[in-house]
């Protein structure tokens, strides 16, 4: 069980990593940011609801057509959703 709680983190993790990824510096930066729509579903730990309810609103907040639905549970009822 602690195997699929580590790999659900790591997987979580990696998803906030790509979402809240930015662009690398250079010379010929775009003028504006890549827009990004659609939908964000986030499957995390229940002890994380805080932290990333707020990253939710930052993103939501920065890409207004991102709309980060989440679904905050217990380790097994998490690997069923997997």
């Amino acid at each position: 069980m602690a195997r699929h709680l580590s790999a659900l983190l790591s997987a979580a993790a990696g998803l906030l990593l790509v979402a809240c990824g930015g662009v690398a510096s250079s010379s010929q930066r775009p003028s504006t940011p890549t827009p990004f729509s659609g939908t964000l579903t986030v499957l995390a730990a229940a002890s994380l609801t805080g932290a990333f309810t707020r990253i939710g609103d930052q993103l939501h907040a920065q890409y207004p057509d991102l709309d980060v639905k989440f679904s905050f549970a217990g380790t097994s009822s998490l690997v069923v959703q997997i």
